[in-house]
This record gives C-alpha cells, structure tokens and sequence, in this order.
C-alpha cells in the first residue's frame, strides 16, 4: 500500500520541484509570478505529504489550493508534523493584511507572526492568489511588493517536507538533482536549489 501510494504521489512532487526551480530564478520585478511558483510548489508538497500519511492520494483533493486547511490537515494526521514551525491557527484567522486586525493578536501570536511573516502571509493568501490570479492591491492592505526571495527559510522548510516524505527514494527521479546536474542555472538558483536538496531544514519529522 505505502509503495503503491508512494508511486501516486511522487508526480506531485516533480511537479512542485518545477515550480521551485522557476521560483529560484531572477524574476527581475516579477514579484507575482514569483509568489505565485512559491505558493504552487508548497501546496502539492502538502498534498503529498498529507497523501503519504493519510495512505490515500484522494486524501487532499478536496483541500484545492487552501494551504492552512492541508498544513493543518497533515498535523490532525501527525501531530509532530513540521512541529519545529509551531504555525497558529487563530493567526491564519486574521486578515494580516490589514493592520487594524494584526494589532488584535495576542502578543505570543503577534511576535509568532513576525517571525515567521512571508511563510504566514503565503499560507493565507495563496488560495485568494490562485482564484484572482493576482495579489491583493487593496488601498492599505496591499500584499506585500518585496521578498519572497529565495534564501535559506524557504530551502530549510522544503528540504524538511522531503524529509517527511522521504524523497527521492532509491533509483526515484529527482527533478531538483537533475536540473542542478545539467542545467545552467544561475549561481543563486544553484544555492537555493542545493540547500533543499543538501539537508533536511530546520523542522521537527
């Protein structure tokens, strides 16, 4: 069963590792697009890791694109899942971006927030980015136009989802691998793309 379900969710992972390699790319001013390649390869990374622990691919298709909804669905299924990141829900409630309504969180879960701010704001706006096809430009509650660039954070926290999955498996392909190998990737994109694939990230599996 484990193998059979393995082998359903690997293409989701091929998929996300192709988002990653475009999101590792200099996009000049194209911050939506880069969001967006972001918010695209973690969702089919939780789809996976929920579809690995929950021993059913159909396990996360009902999620769509609503990344708390299958974060917090892997945790419901593995309590230690990613605990290194701690992610509240009564935060995800809030609109975090509009600043009246940040200023209501606790202290604990407004310097949670502060903290862990892009990883936040993707959780709760990927899906309102995905149905509009563009960031909110609200007057005052604007996505922010800046960061969401790749660094260490982002290859801690997706070297730790290969970690829970186990991927690659031995002779399974790994997108991420290949494209080091033999594509000429920009140098940043190099560094980006080997700490993902070089450690397992900061989280708790």
């Amino acid at each position: 069963m484990e193998e059979r379900v393995s082998h359903e969710w690997s293409p989701l992972v091929n998929a996300a590792d192709e988002w990653l390699v475009s999101f590792s790319l200099p996009f000049m001013r194209l911050h939506g697009v880069r969001v967006f390649a972001l918010g695209r390869a973690l969702e089919l990374y939780l789809k996976a890791a929920h579809a690995r622990m929950a021993g059913s691919l159909e396990s996360g298709a009902g999620f769509g694109p609503d990344l708390p909804a299958i974060w917090f669905g892997c945790r419901d299924l593995d309590p230690s899942f990613l605990s290194a990141y701690d992610l509240r829900r009564e935060v995800l409630s809030h609109d975090l971006l509009t600043p009246s309504d940040v200023a209501q969180l606790g202290k604990d879960d407004l310097v949670h927030f502060l903290q862990n701010q892009e990883l936040y704001l993707l959780l709760r706006y990927h899906a309102e980015h995905v149905a509009s096809g563009v960031l909110r430009t609200d007057p005052g509650a604007s996505f922010p136009t800046g960061g969401f660039i790749p660094g260490p954070a982002w290859s801690a926290l997706f070297g730790a989802l290969r970690g829970v999955l186990g991927h690659p498996t031995a002779g399974e392909a790994d997108v991420l691998a290949e494209n080091l190998a033999q594509s000429k990737l920009p140098a940043f994109s190099v560094t980006f793309l080997r700490g993902i694939v070089g450690r397992p990230g900061r989280a708790e599996t």
